[in-house]
């Protein structure tokens, strides 16, 4: 079920008795009943739908007040979440990601985080070879009911990097490292599973997320060796 037809076409109605709520969630389609709840699967779930004719001050309201209620009936479930999204949200901001890679033992390029045109410049032009431009929150961006993607590019004019806007927002840039393929490695419990993601696009090449059609995949087993953490 997409929390994101909360409220328009999905309704909840939780009671708390006791120390567990008790109640239901409804959409257009089919219900779940809170008692019975066992796992929650949390994947990128849209957006609460609210109702048109809202100015700015109701909305924001309105989206806080599903949010926090909605939502709370949801995270004060006892039951397995994949993956807890208080958990999840600590662990999406990149510079933490990359500070955690770094002390687990792993290779990380160097990373600017700016919002200084004059500084970017100067940070490229110190390094060897091409950098990359990474979206830092995500490569999802939904503009007037539209949703775009942001992948990730090559700068491959560093004038551009002297342009005033970069300094309205943060903006990540990284080190280009060639490589062979991509990795992605989910984790459940003590099990994890890894697969090879190869493309033979460039667009691909850069981020795979670009361009679906000409991956090929494979079963891959990870190295569990990794050099001392420092």
């Amino acid at each position: 079920m997409d929390p994101g037809d909360f409220p328009s076409s999905m309704t909840v109605e939780a009671d708390l008795d006791g120390d567990t709520w008790t109640g239901a969630v409804h959409d257009a389609f089919r219900g779940a009943d809170l008692g019975s709840v066992r796992s929650v699967y949390y994947r990128r779930p849209s957006q609460f739908s609210l109702a048109e004719g809202m100015v700015g001050p109701e909305q924001r309201w309105a989206y806080r007040e599903a949010r926090m209620g909605f939502g709370g009936v949801l995270l004060a479930l006892d039951c397995l979440w994949i993956n807890r999204p208080s958990v999840m949200s600590a662990a999406e901001y990149k510079p933490v990601q990359l500070t955690t890679a770094r002390r687990s033992g792993l290779k990380v390029p160097r990373t600017l985080v700016t919002n200084v045109p004059e500084r970017a410049a100067e940070w490229a032009r110190s390094l060897s070879g091409p950098i990359v431009y990474k979206p830092l929150g995500g490569a999802f961006h939904v503009e007037e009911g539209r949703t775009h993607v942001v992948y990730a590019s090559q700068v491959k004019d560093l004038r551009e990097l002297q342009d005033s806007s970069l300094s309205l927002t943060a903006h990540c840039f990284q080190q280009w490292v060639d490589k062979d393929h991509e990795a992605r490695v989910i984790v459940v419990g003590e099990e994890v599973f890894a697969v090879a993601i190869r493309t033979d696009s460039e667009a691909g090449h850069i981020d795979w997320r670009s361009d679906y059609a000409s991956h090929e995949y494979e079963v891959v087993e990870p190295p569990w060796e990794l050099p001392a953490p420092q």
